[in-house]
């Protein structure tokens, strides 16, 4: 993982806690606003990354992006990854004009994260319209258990792994 000594100048007013956040989806809620969730790595962050961001905004009225934390990372046996620290990733994520809101979650899977921050919508790239896994299956029923609904954006799938795949392969 890339190394960085002073971590404090990555900050952002707009990189909140997953109680924080819980706590203000309810307001948002409340107020009649939608708030739609993404959760991922968002590693080597990306064009494809920002495309789906921006199309995930349109959705919702308040869009919250949770990043995986670096230790999730590591336990899936993902050693050299993440290459940008969770610190780093939230700084980059949070100043992006889509997105309101960004945390940090420390769950295996965002299952947890949707039971505990109850948006209105959990957004997913198009890759996992018609996936059917270990993975997605359960998110699907923790955003329908909260009264929620899954969306999925349409934009081209870029993914961080093929673009570390060509780096590797080619520079």
């Amino acid at each position: 993982m890339l190394s960085i000594k002073n971590f404090e100048i990555y900050s952002a007013q707009n990189i909140i806690n997953p109680e924080e956040a819980s706590l203000l989806i309810k307001k948002l809620k409340e107020k009649e606003k939608t708030t739609g969730l993404c959760c991922g790595k968002y590693d080597l962050l990306h064009p494809g990354h920002i495309l789906h961001f921006n199309s995930a905004k349109k959705l919702c009225d308040y869009l919250f992006i949770a990043i995986t934390s670096d230790r999730i990372i590591q336990n899936r046996g993902n050693l050299n990854r993440p290459v940008i620290p969770e610190q780093l990733r939230a700084y980059m994520i949070s100043n992006i004009k889509s997105i309101d809101y960004v945390l940090i979650y420390d769950e295996e899977t965002c299952e947890n994260t949707i039971r505990k921050l109850k948006p209105n919508f959990y957004i997913k790239g198009p890759f996992c319209i018609n996936e059917n896994s270990d993975l997605i299956n359960p998110e699907r029923q923790a955003i329908k258990g909260v009264g929620g609904e899954i969306k999925y954006t349409l934009d081209e799938i870029l993914s961080t792994t093929d673009i570390i795949n060509y780096i590797k392969k080619n520079l």
